[in-house]
């Protein structure tokens, strides 16, 4: 047996079952005393009788369940590759001590777990430029070949699949070749319309078309596509996707015009895709989100009340956000990367590092082979309700005589609404401003589950505040903790630490 399972054998041994209990917390608080840590408890959290809510009141009803959560994880770009294979010659350690920590999903191992990874095929605008077939009229692709990227991409991939073999992998490219394009560029333009059967069958094996799809964009390897051209290549591949085992997503765009392009797309050729449509007009259809950065919003990816991944853009890049492809002016510099690499062969993970891997914590699987974590149905009462945001699954086992897992996501957001007034400076780089006299207030919090109560108190959360000193948003809070329990309406009995 696993874990808690095996503990509480031993303990049916000497003393009867008590009450379910908080097994495990894992927290990353503002001040950065606590940077990804597991915490305990250093005292059992039990589940009791019901009396008193808290300040703020989390209930969680197993008995309502949404989407599976496929993963969290962030973009291989060839810069990221290039900066990772460079600390391996300058440090080797490193190197493996950053891929173990972001991507084992090794149970109850300091280690995110991270599973997700998005490739750009070809070009990006974090890449050397690279055309996978740049022979003019080459519509068969008999000179495309995938070793035109840099062997550096494949060596860092391989690496990470010997560390997490649950890993998906999406790939997707910024461009068709230059030749194929109105433009004549791969910067910018759109695909011509009389090589569109031409581009599917290069196609074949992506799960997107085309990053952005909305987007030419003169400085960096971008192309347009319409609804109905994206229709027809997703339509068109079917047959392939079946073979592949592969599933055809679509819009991997800004979610702000999601109204719009994604929906008539659904309306157009719904039936050939699984992803990023707009939820309210497509419930059936899964939300898969891909990028997110800097000032854009590190906490975007916790937010999983349709989507059923997260993703950040660069998984690694230097300290100045480089290396980006010359000349272009995409991000602004403001796409900060997971972990900061720098030439003498230091490392520090930021934000958008711990914000995933609290989040990607709660969903991995309990067991080898075992099921992904499920969101299931939670509510927020109390006085300071508004102060918390929370996420809560519950990840089946491998054996159905296991408990089921069950996790919370929260972060305490008081310091955001509590603050008199905006702070107007920046600390230096990995401050945090912990002594900037803000009044950061934790949260007493109830939790009900399954007709009992367990008491926890939430520590302050993000700081809503752009620091161009450390490109991004300078602090933040988030806790991960579960328990072990029987399924509702079960007759299993709950874990006990």
């Amino acid at each position: 047996m696993h874990g808690p399972n095996r503990l509480l054998f031993l303990g049916l041994l000497v003393q009867p079952i008590a009450s379910q209990q908080i097994y495990d917390v894992w927290q990353t608080t503002w001040d950065r005393s606590n940077l990804f840590s597991s915490i305990g408890p250093s005292s059992p959290i039990n589940f009791v009788k019901p009396g008193a809510t808290g300040s703020a009141d989390i209930v969680v009803s197993d008995s309502t369940k949404y989407q599976t959560i496929v993963g969290f994880g962030g973009t291989l770009t060839d810069s990221s590759s290039l900066t990772l294979n460079n600390l391996k010659t300058k440090n080797s350690d490193h190197y493996w001590d950053i891929l173990q920590k972001m991507f084992s999903p090794e149970d109850g191992a300091d280690a995110a777990g991270l599973s997700y990874l998005r490739i750009p095929i070809g070009a990006s605008d974090f890449s050397a430029k690279c055309d996978l077939d740049d022979v003019n009229g080459d519509t068969s692709f008999q000179s495309f070949s995938v070793n035109n990227a840099p062997s550096y991409l494949f060596s860092v991939i391989s690496y990470i699949l010997s560390i997490n073999s649950i890993l998906k992998v999406h790939i997707v490219p910024w461009s068709p070749p230059g030749w194929m394009k109105d433009s004549g560029t791969m910067t910018g333009g759109s695909l011509k319309s009389n090589l569109i059967s031409a581009w599917l069958l290069n196609t074949g094996s992506h799960t997107f078309f085309q990053n952005e799809p909305q987007n030419s964009n003169p400085t960096y390897p971008s192309s347009t596509l319409t609804p109905a051209t994206e229709g027809r290549l997703a339509r068109d591949c079917g047959p392939f996707s079946y073979k592949l085992n592969m599933l055809i997503c679509r819009f991997d765009h800004n979610w702000n015009s999601a109204a719009g392009y994604p929906v008539q797309l659904m309306q157009a050729d719904g039936a050939a895709f699984d992803g990023d449509s707009f939820h309210s007009a497509f419930p059936p259809k899964n939300i898969y989100f891909t990028e997110c950065s800097g000032k854009l919003g590190w906490w975007g990816p916790l937010r999983t009340e349709h989507q059923c991944s997260g993703l950040m853009f660069n998984i690694a890049l230097d300290g100045n956000g480089q290396p980006m492809l010359p000349g272009t002016n995409s991000c602004g510099g403001e796409c900060r990367e997971l972990v900061t690499v720098n030439s003498d062969g230091s490392y520090s993970y930021n934000q958008e590092f711990y914000s995933l891997a609290q989040a990607s914590k709660a969903i991995i699987p309990q067991d080898d082979g075992g099921p992904w974590g499920q969101r299931i149905e939670v509510s927020v009462g109390g006085s300071l309700n508004w102060a918390l945001r929370v996420g809560a699954y519950a990840t089946g086992r491998a054996s159905s005589s296991d408990w089921t897992r069950y996790s919370l996501v929260v972060m305490n957001c008081t310091l955001l609404k509590l603050s008199p007034q905006p702070l107007l400076h920046c600390g230096s780089p990995g401050n945090d401003n912990a002594s900037a006299g803000w009044n950061p207030i934790p949260v007493t919090t109830t939790i009900e589950f399954q007709g009992m109560q367990a008491t926890y108190i939430f520590p302050v959360g993000k700081v809503i505040l752009y620091c161009h000193l450390t490109r991004g948003f300078t602090s933040f809070g988030v806790t991960t903790l579960w328990w072990f329990a029987s399924v509702s309406g079960s007759n299993a009995n709950a874990a006990v630490n």
